[in-house]
C-alpha cells in the first residue's frame, strides 16, 4: 500500500532548508557579478511534483512555477486556482495544445519555433489579448533539443515582436547536459550576448543556476534543487523530481 505524504510542516520544513540553500546561492553568485541578487526569480519546475506540495511554495515566497506538459499542467492549475500562482510553460508546446495552453499558463518559455509562434499570434488575436512569452534558443546546437539556433535567434526575436499579440519578454535555453556546471557558462554567455533590449533571460537549472546567474540569469527554473529529499509519495508518475 503506497505510504501517505508526509504532514505539511514536514513538508514546510524541507521545502524551507532547499530554498534557504537556493537563495544563498543565489545571493552569493549575484554578489560576485556585482548584480542584486533581487533581479533573479525563482521558477519552481514542478513536473510530477503533486499540488499539496505545491501549495506550500507561495508561503515561502515562491509564486512561480514551471510545467513540463498541458495536460499535466490541467489539474495542478484548477487544483491550486485560490493562490497566488504563476504559471510557465516551460516543456515543448505542441501547435494543437496552443488553445489550452493559453487557459492555463501567465507566460510560455518555450517557442521554439515558427509553427508555434504562429499558432500563438493567431489565438491571441482571436482573444483580443497579449501572450507574454520567450523565444528559446538551442544554445548548444542539439538535435536533441528545441529552440532557434543562435544565428537564428535574432530574426525570430523580430519576428515574434511583428506579430500582434505576442509580447517577447526575452530567452530561454537549456545548455547540454554537464556534470561540471563550469560547462555550461560558453553556453549561457552566448544566450546574454544574443539578449538586447530584452528584460529576462531564463537559464539555469538545479545543477548549473549560480552559474546561469553569474552570467546574467533573471529567471532560474529549479526542481530537484527545491523539491529534493521529499518523499516518493510527493510525486506523480516519478519518484523524483526531474533533473531541472
Amino acid at each position: 500500500m503506497e505510504r501517505p505524504p508526509p504532514p505539511p510542516d514536514a513538508l514546510r520544513a524541507i521545502l524551507a532548508r532547499n530554498l534557504g540553500a537556493v537563495r544563498s546561492a543565489i545571493a552569493a553568485a549575484a554578489g560576485r557579478a556585482g548584480r542584486d541578487p533581487g533581479t533573479v526569480t525563482i521558477v519552481a519546475a514542478s513536473k510530477t511534483v503533486a499540488p499539496e506540495v505545491l501549495a506550500l511554495l507561495p508561503g515561502l515566497g515562491v509564486r512561480d512555477a514551471g510545467e513540463n506538459r498541458v495536460q499535466e499542467a490541467d489539474g495542478k492549475v484548477h487544483a491550486l486556482s485560490d493562490l497566488d500562482l504563476r504559471w510557465h510553460m516551460i516543456g515543448r508546446l505542441q501547435t494543437n495544445k496552443v488553445r489550452r495552453a493559453l487557459d492555463l499558463f501567465h507566460r510560455i518559455q518555450s517557442v521554439d519555433r515558427d509553427s508555434v509562434m504562429e499558432a500563438l499570434a493567431r489565438e491571441a488575436a482571436r482573444r483580443g489579448r497579449a501572450v507574454d512569452c520567450l523565444i528559446q534558443v538551442n544554445v548548444s546546437g542539439e538535435s536533441s533539443k528545441g529552440g532557434y539556433g543562435l544565428g537564428e535567434a535574432a530574426s525570430a526575436v523580430r519576428r515574434a515582436r511583428s506579430l500582434p499579440g505576442l509580447r517577447v519578454g526575452g530567452l530561454m535555453a537549456i545548455p547540454a547536459h554537464a556534470d561540471d556546471p563550469e560547462r555550461s557558462r560558453p553556453a549561457f554567455r552566448a544566450l546574454r550576448d544574443l539578449r538586447g533590449d530584452l528584460p529576462d533571460l531564463s537559464m539555469g537549472m538545479s545543477a548549473d543556476y549560480a552559474v546561469a546567474v553569474e552570467e546574467g540569469a533573471t529567471l532560474v527554473r529549479l526542481g530537484a534543487a527545491i523539491f529534493g529529499g521529499l518523499p516518493s509519495s510527493c510525486f506523480g508518475r516519478a519518484s523524483a523530481p526531474g533533473a531541472a
